[in-house]
């Protein structure tokens, strides 16, 4: 049986029409079967991307969206959340404020009380949530805990590390799926046109 969290991020999601009720049904088989998030699995299948997942789940939850790209290192806050309860539960510490009182948390999935609860208790803090993408927060945490840059995918696999300006190689690749179903990569200079 599906867990309230899980049923809550899908019907999200299914209301906003980022999926449908059959993407929705395929995503939780996949989880029952694999386990992880809803929002990452739906965003690995490539039904919708990060980005559209949590715009989606900060409308239907009515909550604010932090971009974590940017955010300053809070030694303080990452001190009150341990690195593997940030990277099992897809949380991470953005800062403290009233001398300490209140930490804010970002998370991929704010309907999960039982971590909001586990992150209170732990950090003795009261605790204010804001919304932000599953692969976002693991990036945070690799270069705040960690102290390393991600390596994040490019197009087709390839790897980069984010603000490298050497553009990618495939920038002219795309796919195309033939009449028998196989993915093909084509590049453009390879296309001839029409005689």
């Amino acid at each position: 049986m599906a867990s309230p969290s899980r049923n809550r991020i899908g019907d999200i999601l299914v209301k906003a029409r980022v999926i449908d009720d059959l993407q929705l049904r395929s995503a939780l088989a996949t989880h029952d079967q694999w386990g992880g998030r809803l929002s990452r699995i739906i965003a690995d299948l490539g039904l919708a991307t990060d980005d559209v997942i949590t715009e989606a789940i900060c409308q239907g939850l009515g909550m604010q969206r932090i971009q974590l790209g940017n955010v300053t290192r809070d030694a303080g806050a990452l001190s009150r959340v341990d690195v593997s309860l940030a990277e099992q539960k897809a949380v991470f510490p953005v800062s403290l404020k009233d001398n300490g009182k209140t930490l804010v948390l970002a998370m991929a999935d704010p309907t999960d009380l039982g971590t909001l609860d586990q992150v209170a208790a732990k950090s003795r803090a009261r605790v204010v949530v804001m919304v932000a993408g599953e692969r976002e927060i693991e990036h945070a945490i690799l270069r705040h805990y960690r102290g390393q840059e991600p390596v994040v995918s490019t197009r087709f696999g390839g790897n980069k590390r984010p603000g490298s300006s050497d553009a990618p190689e495939d920038e002219d690749e795309f796919k195309v799926v033939d009449m028998s179903g196989n993915t093909v990569v084509k590049r453009i200079a390879d296309i001839t046109p029409p005689a």
